[in-house]
């Protein structure tokens, strides 16, 4: 009878945490946990948001849609990245900074600024852009111009690829000394999750979902009648014992 407990227990247990929701992502700003939830909602995925820290979102959903969530929001680059830009690099300070390290972080800063400009274009999930400022001497006859590399991670059902011009032109404009064509822009595709697939994944796994919870329910319905016979016949046969033998019977005539 204690064995039987256990193992109900056990598969109760089973099923509260088949049911329970997986923390997805801690500390996301309001509007970027907004897109998020509702990108999941619109693929079947039931997502909760609870507030955080300092003004920021936790993102949950079932564990069952723990795996596919990540897909889903890593193929829209969400969580979106976090840029350092010139506000943040520039802080006043104690220290003071050699010409060299703050040139490098005005490069660095000035290349953070204008990648998070390029990620708000839509259908870019991802912008990386480097700037080369070579230190001329100006008394030197030797003139090297400025450089930047600029990397696009994008959708492919976007129209990125025609905006490559305006990209260079605000890479252009962005800049000190920079011209057009000392600009490169690289493209790559994300590789984004089919509406189809996550439709025909998302009906797989509620259906194999709702026959394992039907199992669960009816092992646990079988354990508790069974733990609830074994209760009966134990109490009825304690009964059985403890009643007196009737008066005369099996006495020899």
């Amino acid at each position: 009878m204690r064995r039987s407990l256990l193992a109900l227990f056990f598969f109760g247990t089973l099923f509260l945490v088949g049911c329970g929701k997986a923390p997805l992502y801690t500390d996301v700003p309001e509007v970027e946990a907004n897109e998020m939830i509702a990108l999941l909602m619109e693929r079947g995925i039931e997502a909760v948001k609870k507030a955080g820290t300092e003004k920021t979102w936790d993102i949950s959903v079932k564990m069952e849609d723990f795996p596919r969530s990540i897909e889903i929001l890593n193929s829209f680059g969400y969580p979106r990245e976090s840029y350092y830009g010139v506000g943040q690099a520039f802080r006043k300070s104690g220290l003071v900074s050699s010409p060299t390290e703050e040139r490098i972080r005005f490069m660095f800063s000035l290349s953070q600024d204008i990648a998070a400009t390029i990620a708000m274009i839509d259908g870019v999930t991802d912008a990386q852009v480097h700037i080369v400022l070579p230190d001329n001497d100006p008394f030197s006859d030797n003139f090297y111009p400025a450089s930047a590399a600029v990397f696009i991670n994008y959708r492919p059902d976007s129209n990125v690829e025609a905006s490559v011009s305006k990209v260079k032109n605000l890479v252009m404009n962005s800049v000190e000394g920079l011209s057009y064509d000392n600009i490169s822009v690289a493209l790559f595709p994300k590789n984004v999750v089919e509406a189809a697939s996550l439709q025909r994944a998302t009906q797989i796994k509620t259906t194999s979902a709702s026959w394992i919870v039907w199992i669960i329910v009816l092992a646990a319905l079988a354990l508790g009648g069974c733990v609830g016979g074994l209760f009966w016949f134990k109490m009825h046969r304690n009964k059985d014992e403890e009643e007196p033998p009737e008066a005369g019977k099996g006495a020899v005539a």
